[in-house]
C-alpha cells in the first residue's frame, strides 16, 4: 500500500471515529447547556463533579485499554488473534467497571469531603449504576478499528446519543431536580453497558471461553498496560487535579464557574482521539519495521489537517469568548470568560498525541516518569496559583505544566529513536504562528477599541470574518508551497 493510500484509508477511519464521537459528546454538550441553565450553578457544579469523577477513575483504571487494544491489533499475525485481543480487553473492562462501581458506592463519604460538596452524598450512590454503560461506550470505537467495522460506529453512536441525552433533558424541562437527573442517566447508562456486552458476545463473536490462549495474552496486555496504565492514570489525575483544588479551596459555586470556563468544545479534544485512535495501530506497524520516515510522514500529514480545522476554530471561539460563554451557558456564567480563552489554547497542544511515537516503541515507562513529574508539578502549582489567583491562576498553571510534559516527551521520543523521530519536525509550527498571529492581533484591535461605533455583534462578525479570510489565505499559501 502506498504512502497515498494509506493515509486516504487512515483519513476515512479518522472520519467515522470522529464524527461518531463528535455525537455522543455532542449530545452530551447539549444536555449540559440545558443543565446549566435549568439549575443553580451549585447543582450543575455537582453534575459536572459526578463526570469529572468518572473521568479520573476511567483514567486510572481504564484509559489505557483501547490503546492497548489497537497495539496488539496492528501487531496482530491473524484475524483470530485480534479476536483474542478483543476478548481481553473486553473482559478486563467489565471488570474494571464493576470494581469502579464499588469504588464510588462504598467511597461516597470520603469522595463528598475530598470535593467539599455534601451534595455528593446524595447522588453518588445513582450514579454508581452507570461505568459499565461508560466504559464500553468508550471502548467501542477502539473495537470497531480493529475488526473494520468503523463505518457503523456513527450509526451506534447516534443510537446512544439519544438514548442517553433526550430522557435526562425532557425531565429537566419538565421541573426534575438533580437526583432525579442523576437517578435516569444513571439507569440508562447501565442499560446501554449491558446491550453493548451483548452485542460484543453475539456479533462481534468475543466468547467468554477463557482458552488455553487467553492466560497468555492477559499476560502481556498487563505487562504492555501497566506503565501505559500508570502513565494514563497520572496524566488524567495531572489534568484533573486542578478541578479538585478549585472545588476544596474555592468552593463548589466558585468551581460552577471554573468548570464552565474550562469546558472546552469537544471536537478539539475528539478530533484528536480519533486521530490517534487511527494512527496508533499504524504507526505501531511502521516503526515495528523500522520505516521512520513513513511513519513521520503519515503523522505529519494527520497533525497538519489537523491543525488546519482546529486551530482557526480556536481562535474565533479565543476572540468571542464572552459571546459563546454568555450565548451556550447563560449570562451567570460570564465571570468564566477568562478561564475559557485560556483552556482553548489547549487546541494548540493537543493537535498531536506526543506520548504516541513512545507507546509505539514500547517505551511507556518513559512516559510514567514523566507524568508522574507532571503530576506533581500540577498539584503544587494548581494549589498556590489557586490559593493566590482564583480560577484564572489555575488555569494558568495548568497550561504551563503541559506545556512542559509536550517538550519532555519530545525530547525523549528523539532520544529513543536515535535521533531519527523528532516531533518538532512533526508539529505544524507554521500553523501555530499564523493562529497566534492572529489572535493577538485581533485581541489587540479588540483593545484599542477601534470599532466602537458598531454594534458588538456587527464588530464579533467582522473579526470572525477576518480570521477566516486570513487563515484560508494561509492554508492557500501552504498548499502551494508544498506543490512546489
Amino acid at each position: 500500500m502506498t504512502q497515498n493510500q494509506e493515509m486516504g484509508e487512515a483519513a476515512r477511519s479518522i472520519g467515522f471515529v470522529f464524527f461518531s464521537a463528535l455525537i455522543t459528546q455532542g449530545s452530551l454538550l447539549v444536555l449540559y447547556l440545558v443543565l446549566a441553565r435549568l439549575l443553580t450553578i451549585e447543582d450543575f457544579a455537582t453534575f459536572r463533579q459526578l463526570f469529572l469523577l468518572q473521568a479520573m477513575l476511567n483514567g486510572i483504571f481504564f484509559a489505557a485499554l483501547p490503546t492497548c487494544l489497537l497495539y496488539f491489533a496492528g501487531r496482530a499475525d491473524s484475524d483470530s488473534d485480534k479476536t483474542g485481543y478483543l476478548r481481553v480487553i473486553v473482559i478486563l473492562t467489565m471488570t474494571i467497571s464493576f470494581l469502579i462501581t464499588s469504588l464510588l458506592l462504598f467511597a461516597t463519604d470520603s469522595i463528598s469531603m475530598l470535593f467539599n460538596n455534601n451534595q455528593l452524598q446524595l447522588v453518588l450512590p445513582y450514579f454508581s449504576l452507570s461505568p459499565l454503560g461508560i466504559l464500553m461506550i468508550a471502548l467501542m470505537p477502539a473495537c470497531h478499528i480493529v475488526t473494520n467495522k468503523t463505518a457503523i460506529q456513527p450509526y451506534l453512536a447516534a443510537l446512544i446519543a439519544v438514548f442517553i441525552a433526550l430522557p435526562p433533558i425532557f425531565a429537566a424541562l419538565k421541573g426534575a431536580g438533580l437526583v432525579e437527573i442523576v437517578q435516569l442517566i444513571s439507569l440508562l447508562y447501565l442499560f446501554i453497558g449491558l446491550v453493548l456486552c451483548v452485542l460484543m458476545f453475539s456479533v462481534y463473536s468475543v466468547s467468554l471461553d477463557l482458552n488455553v490462549n487467553f492466560r497468555p495474552k492477559v499476560k502481556a496486555v498487563i505487562l504492555y498496560s501497566w506503565p501505559l496504565l500508570m502513565a494514563s492514570a497520572v496524566s488524567i489525575v495531572g489534568l484533573k487535579v486542578d478541578h479538585v483544588i478549585v472545588a476544596s479551596v474555592l468552593g463548589t459555586y466558585t468551581y460552577g464557574l471554573y468548570s464552565v470556563g474550562a469546558f472546552e468544545i469537544p471536537l478539539f479534544n475528539l478530533l484528536q482521539n480519533s486521530v490517534t485512535s487511527v494512527l496508533m495501530p499504524k504507526i505501531t506497524r511502521l516503526l515495528k519495521a523500522n520505516h521512520i520516515e513513513q511513519a513521520t510522514y503519515l503523522w505529519r500529514r494527520a497533525a497538519a489537517k489537523t491543525a488546519a480545522l482546529t486551530f482557526p476554530l480556536a481562535v474565533l471561539l479565543m476572540i468571542n469568548a464572552d459571546l459563546v460563554v454568555t450565548a451556550l451557558f447563560g449570562v451567570r456564567y460570564i465571570d468564566a470568560t477568562t478561564v475559557f480563552v485560556l483552556f482553548n489554547s489547549f487546541v494548540f497542544l493537543r493537535v498531536m498525541t506526543f506520548g504516541l511515537a513512545l507507546r509505539a516503541m514500547e517505551k511507556t515507562h518513559i512516559e510514567l516518569m514523566l507524568t508522574l513529574i507532571y503530576l506533581l508539578l500540577s498539584l503544587v502549582g494548581s494549589y498556590f496559583m489557586a490559593s493566590y489567583y482564583g480560577i484564572k491562576g489555575a488555569a494558568i498553571s495548568v497550561i504551563l505544566n503541559t506545556i512542559i510534559l509536550s517538550l519532555a516527551l519530545s525530547f525523549y521520543t528523539l532520544r529513543v529513536s536515535g535521533g531519527k523521530l523528532s516531533l518538532l519536525t512533526i508539529y505544524p509550527v507554521r500553523h501555530l504562528a499564523a493562529a497566534l498571529t492572529l489572535f493577538f492581533l485581533v485581541r489587540f484591535l479588540q483593545e484599542i477599541n477601534l470599532l466602537s461605533f458598531c454594534y458588538p455583534l456587527l464588530v464579533s462578525a467582522f473579526y470572525s470574518i477576518l480570521v477566516i479570510v486570513v487563515w484560508l489565505g494561509f492554508l492557500r499559501f501552504m498548499i502551494r508551497e508544498d506543490i512546489a
